[in-house]
């Protein structure tokens, strides 16, 4: 099984769309609806946001979604991870890791030097990711508001 890691680019909006009912089915068990072209062509073109995908073949096999945030603490932006998952088959074969890794070289590249990420506090299997990966956990509270 050969597997290519791939930073999308404004021409990649069938892998985006792919990526993005990769998500659904993997958090939420179900397919997902189509996604608006127009909107994802948008995301690709937003020199904010980072996607990355695995490839086995031309099937998304797995991906990472970045925004990136500038800061009035530092000259240089963080990287926030919102997403990143693997197709249930591929998982603990190193695919995110290697996925988490091609982030990190690419946001060196940009100047950033903090990366982070929101874990739900029972998600284990996340937890250990991103602890053996080298994370540093946080004692954080996150609130939402409904607008």
């Amino acid at each position: 099984m050969e597997i290519r890691y791939k930073k999308l680019s404004t021409y990649d909006l069938d892998q985006l769309m792919a990526l993005k009912k990769m998500f659904e089915l993997v958090f939420t068990g179900k397919e997902a609806s189509i996604p608006d072209p127009v909107h994802l062509q948008q995301l690709l073109s937003n020199k904010n946001m980072i996607f990355y995908v695995a490839l086995s073949g031309q099937e998304v096999i797995g991906g990472i979604t970045t925004y990136i945030l500038p800061s009035i603490y530092t000259v240089t932006p963080e990287a926030y991870i919102y997403d990143l998952a693997i197709r249930k088959q591929y998982q603990r074969k190193g695919i995110g890791s290697k996925l988490l890794n091609s982030l990190k070289e690419y946001c060196l590249t940009l100047g950033i030097k903090e990366l982070f990420v929101q874990v739900n506090s029972e998600d284990q299997p996340a937890i250990g990711f991103y602890k053996a990966l080298g994370g540093t956990a946080a004692n954080v509270v996150q609130f939402t508001y409904k607008i």
